[in-house]
Order: structure tokens, then sequence, then C-alpha cells
């Protein structure tokens, strides 16, 4: 006797068949990986909007400098990614390749690596932070609150390098959760000492600083415990691990300090933004069209170039700051708001980097190229809705975060132009991601580097200064590259030269 199966309804059907095609377990897998790193990238994105708004609330010139200083100080951090990004992936391959003892001696070999670069960043970070600013163009009323702030935040350096490796390791060991609490309570530490160090204190400015320090010491102190507890007093440096985890670590620490050198060199082009008529008023021009074309999302970038090519001769409304200084605190601010963008995709990033190390150490590549593209897909669709909806609440978020009109007309600016290129951004994340937990960044450090130093700085530039459209032509000409990055990378991962072996 045969018995006839029951019907399968329309939600069972679609889940049998994602099942079947392993796609369901691919999702699975990275959200519960993503989900925890999508939180402490909120975390994270909640310290930097209160510093750029309790700023904020102080004025402009200490907006600007918190986005410079803010921009020095990771320059600096970076140094620690050649470590950082060669520890997750080797140590996440060991964790599931069950080597204890080679395991142990690479996190032991990550951390002592780290302190000694962070003693090497803490030192340099203080000597020579005004030299970076002088190097910059910084305009001396940005200058003279940034270099404080350079100051205090190089002494919590040497703690933030090793912490950025510490929090690497529970990252490769799937211990998310416990990461995710640290920089929780990181976080609120932050945010309270902020507002209790600026309004209640005679720091001033300083608290924005200081209170980023302290926090990043707690939680270095709480994330030595758990590494030094599975270290099991097993203390054994590998020269071999270290130059696996250089190897695979200096590509991305390479194209950390391009992008952050390049963050920089932003701030240069901004300060050499003149003061004419014509800058001020094609401004304005901008301003008014694109906010009368909220509603056409998909035309952002023809309007915008449209806008740029009309030659404003008289300017409606008076503006008596710089318009170097109104376009540095602009950006400072907006990219603030565009990184709560950047939130998933940074996670899913981040998620996609251990789930190529555990899959590679269990050599099981076709499974990671899928599960690499899988997530790469939910984060380019997350990233779409979020770049609509920051732009339909654009002005509404400038006024959030500024008091002053001028800044807040040059952040709806920034965030209409920035918009188009996210989703690009989120698919380059995602699959580089991937790639990096597969060994495979030397390919990405060239498409970052092609990237930073051949379409977004001298764009910028050319569109910003040498063809004079002001800031606007600056943040257009920033977008380009990511067009560019995206395509190269997904056509690395899609060629599957990645699979070889690293150890």
């Amino acid at each position: 006797m045969i018995l006839h199966e029951k019907p399968l309804n329309v939600k069972q059907k679609i889940k049998k068949k994602l099942s079947d095609g392993n796609i369901y377990s691919y999702l699975k897998e990275s959200w519960q990986l993503s989900w925890p790193m999508l939180a402490i990238m909120f975390f994270e994105f909640a310290i930097s909007m209160t510093d750029i708004y309790v700023a904020g609330r102080l004025n402009k010139e200490v907006q600007a400098a918190v986005g410079i200083a803010t921009q020095v100080y990771f320059f600096f951090i970076m140094i620690g990614y050649a470590i950082t990004t060669g520890t997750v992936s080797i140590v996440s391959r060991l964790f599931s390749a069950d080597e204890p003892l080679k395991f142990k001696q690479a996190i032991f070999t990550s951390v002592v690596s780290a302190c000694v670069l962070g003693i090497v960043a803490s030192v340099g970070g203080f000597f020579f932070s005004k030299s970076l600013l002088e190097f910059m163009n910084a305009p001396p009323e940005i200058a003279v609150y940034a270099e404080p702030l350079l100051e205090i935040y190089a002494i919590g350096l040497f703690c933030h390098l090793i912490y950025v490796t510490l929090n690497g390791i529970l990252r490769s060991c799937r211990m998310m959760k416990l990461v995710m609490k640290i920089v929780f309570m990181s976080a609120i530490l932050n945010i309270g000492l902020n507002i209790l160090f600026v309004f209640h204190t005679p720091l001033g400015f300083r608290g924005l600083a200081l209170s980023t320090t302290v926090a990043i010491m707690i939680s270095f102190i709480l994330s030595s415990k758990k590494v030094y507890n599975m270290l099991e007093k097993t203390y054994s440096f590998s020269f071999s691990l270290l130059k696996s985890i250089l190897k695979v670590g200096w590509p991305s620490a390479i194209i950390a300090s391009s992008w952050q050198l390049a963050s920089i060199l932003i701030y240069y082009i901004i300060a050499s933004l003149p003061d004419s008529a014509e800058v001020i008023a094609a401004t304005s021009s901008i301003v008014t069209a694109l906010t009368d074309n909220t509603t056409m999302i998909t035309s952002t970038a023809t309007s915008v170039a449209s806008v740029l090519s009309d030659n404003a001769t008289t300017v409606t409304n008076a503006v008596s700051n710089s318009t170097a200084t109104i376009a540095a605190a602009a950006y400072a601010t907006g990219l603030r708001i565009e990184s709560a963008i950047y939130l998933p995709a940074f996670a899913f990033n981040m998620a996609n980097v251990t789930i190529m190390g555990n899959l590679m150490g269990r050599k099981m590549y076709d499974e990671a190229y899928k599960s690499v593209l899988t997530t790469a897909f939910i984060s380019v669709t997350i990233n779409i809705v979020l770049a609509v909806i920051v732009l339909l609440n654009a002005e509404t978020l400038a006024s959030l975060l500024s008091k002053e009109q001028a800044v807040v007309d040059e952040i709806i600016i920034y965030l209409y132009i920035s918009m188009i290129a996210e989703p690009f951004i989120a698919l380059n994340l995602a699959v580089a991601g991937g790639l990096t937990g597969a060994g495979d960044t030397r390919a990405t450090m060239l498409y970052s580097v092609v990237t930073v130093w051949i379409f977004r700085i001298p764009v910028a530039y050319f569109f910003g200064i040498v063809l004079q459209y002001g800031s606007a032509g600056i943040w257009f000409g920033l977008t380009i590259g990511f067009f560019v990055q995206a395509i190269l990378t997904f056509r690395r991962l899609r060629s599957k030269k990645w699979i070889k072996e690293i150890l």
C-alpha cells in the first residue's frame, strides 16, 4: 500500500527548495554570524554619532576637528590591520582544522606582534599628529581643536591596537556574541562619558577623545581576559606563523592605510576650496535642485551633473563662514550618517571572513563560494533599502546633527551624491570579506589602490578644484571609484583563483 504524502503549502515548498539547494543553510549560517556583527556595528555607529552630535552642539569648528582627528587616529589604527586581518584568516582556519597547539601559537604570536605595533603607533601618534595636521593643510580654526584631541587619542592607541587584534581572535572562534556584549558595554560607557566630560567637567571638547580612550581601555581589559584563558598557559611565539599572518595581512594593511591616507588628503582638498561667490552660489543651486528631486532617486547622478555645469554668478544668501570649514564639518557629519548604511555591509564583510576561513580550513571550496555569494546578495539588498531611507530623510538627518544651516545644506549635498554608490560598496565589502578569509588579499589590495589613487582622489580634485565645481564636485568625484572596485572584486571571486592553500 502506497501512502500519498500530504501536499506542501507554498511556504513549505519554498523552504524545501531552498534547503535542497543548500541556499537555506547558507542564509542561516550567514545570518547567525552576521547579526551579532550588525549589532556591534550599530554600537560603534552610536559612538561615532554621539561624538559628532556633541561636537555639533558646540560649534562647526569642533565638529570639523572631530572629523579630522578621527581620520588621523584611525590612520594609526590601520597599522594593526596587518596583524588583525592575517590573524582572523589564519586563526579561523586553525580553529576548524583541529590543531590545538598551532591554534594557540597563532593567538600568542598575533597578540605579541600587536603589542609591538601598539607601542610604535602610540609613540608615533603622539609626536607626529601635529605634522599630519599641517600636511592636511587644516585651517587654524580647526587645528586648534584637532591637536589636543589627537594627543589624547594617542594615549589610548596602544590598547586600541591590541584590542582590535583580540576582537579578531574572538570573532575567528565564532564568539561573536561575546564581542557584541563587550562592544555594547563600551558604547554605553563611551556615550555616557562623552556627555559627562564635555558638558559637566572643565575638559570641554577634550572629553570627546577622553571618553573614547577610557572605553577602549576597559574593552581591552575584558577581551584580554578571555583570550588569556584560551591560551591555557601556552606561550609559544612562532615566526613561521607570523610570516603566514603577515603574508595574508600586509595587503589588507596597505588597503586600510591607503584609504585612511586618502581620507586625510580629502580634507586637504577640502581645505583648498576657494571662498568665491561662484562656488557658494553653485552650492546653493545644487541644494535646491537636489531637494526638489527627492522622489527621483534613480536620476540623482544626472541631476547633479546637470547642476554642476551651470555657471552661478550671484549669491542669494550671504555666507560669512569659510567654505572649507563648512565643507569639512559637512563631510565629517555626512560620513557619520553614511556609516549607518555601512553597518550591515561591514557586518557581512566580517562574517564572510570567518565563514570563508572556516570552510577553507575544511577544504569545502564550493560551499565557501556559494556562502559568499549568498551573503553578498543579502548585504546589497539591505544596503539599497537603507540608502533610499537616507535619501528620503536627508534634510531631517542633517538638521539633527548640525545647528548651522550652511552645514546642513552641505550635508544634504553630500548624502544625495554619495548614496549613488552604496549598493556597489556593499557588494565590494561582502565579496572582499570572502576573499580575505581565503587569504587572497593581494588582489583586493590592487583593486583598492587603483580605486583610491587613480579614480577617487584625482577625480575629486579635478572636479572640485580644477573645474571649480566646489564641494559638490569633490563629493561626486569620490563616488566614481566604487563602481570600478566592485566590478573588479566580484570578477575575482567568480574566477575562483583564490582557491589555494595558505598554511
